[in-house]
C-alpha cells in the first residue's frame, strides 16, 4: 500500500466477490450522488482475512427525486433491496437506520446505505480518501475517523479486531492527534484501549 495526499494505492489487489459488489454498487450510486465507504468492511478490503462482508456506504441527504434516481440505478444494475417497504418507506429509512442492498443472490455480501447522521460522518465524507487498485476506484473514510467509527459498538459489521487491523495498517499514514480527538468525540476511549489502539490508554 502506498499513499500520496488523499490517494491510497493498493498493489496486486485481486478483488473478491464482496469487493466487486461494493465497486458495482458505489459506481451506480456515484452516477447520482457522492458517497463514502466506512465500517469494518474496509479492513477486509485492505487485506484482513475472514473479515466483514457488510459495507457501510454513507451518502448526503437526498431530495425525493434524487433518491428515486439512485434507486432506479440500483434496480437497473440488478441489485436487490432487502429492506421491506415501498418507495416512501425506503426514503424515510435511508435518512434513518438505512436500507440494506445485496447483489441479488443471498444475504452476503451486503451493504447498508444511509445518509450522513452527524459531524463525524460528515467529516468522513468531506475528507474521504481515493482508494485505487487496478482499474477500480472507491472513496473511503480517512483512517483518523474510520478507526473510531469502526469502534462504535453499533458499527455495521465493525469489530475491535477490524479497528486494530486498520490502526496497524495506517500507523505510518495517519495523524495521531486527529485520531485521538475523534476517539474522544465519539466516546470510544474504552473500545480503543481494548483494541490496542496505540494512542490509548
Amino acid at each position: 500500500m502506498s499513499t500520496a495526499g488523499r490517494v491510497i494505492t493498493l498493489q496486486e489487489k485481486d478483488p473478491t466477490a464482496s469487493d466487486r459488489f461494493v465497486i458495482g454498487l458505489t459506481t451506480t450510486i456515484r452516477d447520482s450522488c457522492g458517497y463514502v465507504v466506512a465500517g469494518g468492511y474496509i479492513a477486509t478490503l485492505l487485506g484482513r482475512e475472514d473479515g466483514c462482508r457488510e459495507a457501510e456506504i454513507l451518502i448526503p441527504h437526498l431530495s425525493p427525486s434524487l433518491f428515486l434516481d439512485v434507486m432506479a440505478g440500483v434496480h437497473t444494475a440488478g441489485f436487490a433491496v432487502m429492506t421491506p417497504g415501498g418507495y416512501d418507506d425506503l426514503f424515510r429509512m435511508v435518512s434513518g437506520q438505512g436500507i440494506r442492498i445485496t447483489p441479488g443472490d443471498g444475504f452476503f455480501p451486503n451493504a447498508l446505505v444511509r445518509c450522513l447522521h452527524h459531524e463525524a460522518e460528515e467529516y468522513a465524507y468531506l475528507h474521504r480518501r481515493h482508494l485505487r487498485f487496478g482499474p477500480h476506484r472507491l472513496f473511503i473514510a480517512p483512517p483518523e475517523i474510520l478507526i473510531p467509527l469502526t469502534l462504535r459498538p453499533a458499527a455495521p459489521g465493525g469489530t475491535p479486531e477490524d479497528a486494530s487491523f486498520l490502526y496497524t495498517l495506517f500507523s505510518d499514514h495517519l495523524c495521531e492527534r486527529d485520531l485521538r480527538a475523534w476517539i474522544h468525540h465519539l466516546g470510544v476511549e474504552e473500545e480503543a484501549a481494548a483494541a490496542g489502539i496505540g494512542c490509548f490508554p
